[in-house]
């Protein structure tokens, strides 16, 4: 048995990521999947040039003090604006609530790869959680009560949840 985990039932952010974690780690560990790290390195690269346009501003302009180098300040203000908004679409419509792609090899006799996409959601002052797993053939999803996986006391009950993504996983395996 794992190290107990212990959250402020009342924090749904903690709650959250304690499910949200146990939830990806089911599926690296029981089943096998490797992770795709995809979506986190685009998001890095999106984070890194903003601050390339600020570091670039920064050093134009000790290159070239202010008057001279007016306008291209200009140029990199406009453009961490920019990037700051492409990162955050990215993050508000691409990645979304996605917390796992992982990608498992067919089987002995097929080459071909099996992608899964694990997502949940959990509204903000709301106690339902929702998990998704999609496959290429298949959407599966259920939505329960974080308490059911935590006592009163914010005492995480793991196996109870672990059981229940797996059942979502064979679900999605029998479409």
């Amino acid at each position: 048995m794992s190290d107990i985990i212990t959250v402020d039932k009342w924090d749904s952010s903690q709650v959250k990521n304690v499910l949200d974690e146990t939830a990806k780690q089911v599926l690296l560990q029981h089943f096998k999947y490797d992770e795709s790290n995809l979506l986190v390195d685009i998001r890095l690269f999106l984070c890194a040039l903003p601050v390339a346009s600020a570091f670039f501003a920064l050093i134009y302009d000790f290159l070239h003090p202010f008057p001279e180098s007016a306008p291209v300040l200009k140029i990199c203000v406009y453009a961490y604006i920019f990037l700051i908004i492409i990162l955050t679409l990215y993050s508000t419509f691409v990645e979304s609530n996605t917390i796992l792609i992982a990608y498992k090899k067919g089987g002995p006799k097929r080459r071909s790869m099996i992608k899964i996409k694990l997502i949940s959601k959990m509204k903000r002052f709301d106690d339902q959680y929702t998990l998704i797993l999609e496959t290429p053939k298949s959407k599966e999803s259920w939505t329960k009560s974080v308490g059911n996986y935590f006592d009163v006391n914010g005492v995480f009950v793991q196996e109870k949840f672990e059981r229940d993504v797996v059942k979502l996983h064979k679900g999605s395996k029998s479409n």
